[in-house]
């Protein structure tokens, strides 16, 4: 059925009816259920994505509190700060590039609650909107200085080693079409896992 999640919705419905196997559709679900939205046509995909193993894992950006959070650190004008980076926000994140306010943070990790360290934002490095309805990556390259970005902003990098090297490569298959589907389905019904090429976690 097209487009619909709600009897109402069913009942001005006009689009191409499909039949799916209730098993097979079942199957591929993380929790054992879809949108009635999901195709015969999309099960191929979403089948493939299941089967994929975790290739990206993504870590939360520093979180900011008390003196940091009320921009007493954060600043256009880095006069006065005795340790300025660049800071990203998650809505300056779009797939396949930042668009960066002009933000600076005074990065003193004893005022802020959740630091992180440099190395963790060491570039080339990935980011993403760590709040969206599909998956937006970019690549920090360190060619506009090494962003420290906030908790609205996922950093991804792999476990394969190899893969880091190639930060491009796994922008371009966060962002492909395959993948943005996906995590639009996901995004969508809160219960379902993650999907599988991409974790993320508090650390």
């Amino acid at each position: 059925m097209h487009g619909v999640a709600s009897l109402e919705d069913l009942e001005q419905d006009k689009g191409e009816i499909t039949y799916i196997e209730q098993d097979r559709w079942l199957a591929v679900a993380p929790d054992h259920s879809w949108r009635v939205e999901v195709r015969q046509d999309d099960l191929a995909v979403l089948e493939k994505m299941k089967d994929v193993k975790g290739l990206l894992e993504g870590q939360y950006g520093m979180t900011l509190r008390g003196a940091a959070e009320g921009r007493e650190l954060i600043s256009e004008d880095t006069a006065g700060m005795s340790n300025p980076y660049p800071l990203l926000d998650g809505r300056e994140v779009k797939a396949w590039s930042v668009e960066w306010q002009g933000r600076y943070i005074d990065y003193q990790p004893k005022l802020i609650f959740d630091p992180k360290t440099l190395e963790f934002f060491k570039s080339p490095k990935v980011v993403t909107r760590r709040i969206s309805l599909t998956s937006q990556a970019a690549v920090d390259d360190g060619t506009s200085g090494n962003y420290l970005t906030r908790d609205t902003v996922m950093v991804v990098r792999s476990p394969i080693n190899e893969l880091n090297g190639y930060p491009f490569v796994m922008a371009a298959v966060m962002n492909s079409l395959p993948i943005r589907y996906y995590a639009f389905l996901m995004r969508r019904y809160p219960r379902a896992e993650p999907v599988a090429l991409y974790r993320s976690s508090f650390a």
